[in-house]
């Protein structure tokens, strides 16, 4: 009988301590995150860039730019989780996701690379996209500007 309560004792135990490590809204990411707003050459489209801090100091950047062109057509490019490499305020990286066309509806995988500068809330760059679907246009590079609207605790703003 002993030994059935001093199971019992320890069951309970165990239940009422992995059960106090989980909050009921389900885990909270506590990373620090930057978001970004990204005007692309010069007001031919837009965008979103998110900045993450992993807890293993990986930097990873996701978010969707979306190109105008021929006055009419907008190519909408998702990506995800491109991990950035900083120089000070220098960075980098590649990525890749989907991009959908709306003038013909279809879509097209696609690799990004992005680099340049972020500082004081500010930055701008470069960029290159190709697109695999061999109907679309092969590539697009250009310029891009940037503004922080939100987090911090990355670039140093």
């Amino acid at each position: 009988m002993k030994n059935i309560k001093c199971f019992l004792i320890i069951f309970v135990a165990v239940i009422l301590i992995s059960c106090s490590d989980n909050d009921s809204t389900g885990t909270v990411d506590n990373n620090p995150s930057e978001e970004w707003t990204i005007v692309i050459d010069e007001g031919n489209g837009e965008g979103t860039m998110t900045l993450e801090l992993l807890p293993d100091s990986t930097i990873t950047a996701e978010g969707s730019w979306i190109f105008e062109y021929d006055e009419r057509y907008q190519v909408t490019c998702d990506f995800l989780e491109g991990e950035v490499i900083f120089n000070g305020s220098d960075f980098n990286f590649e990525t890749s996701g989907t991009a959908q066309h709306s003038g013909n509806n279809t879509s097209s995988e696609f690799s990004i690379e992005i680099s340049g500068m972020l500082i004081n809330g500010l930055g701008a760059g470069n960029y290159q996209i190709k697109f695999l679907n061999v109907n679309w246009q092969e590539s697009l590079e250009g310029n891009w500007t940037a503004e922080l609207i939100d987090g911090d605790g990355i670039t140093g703003n």
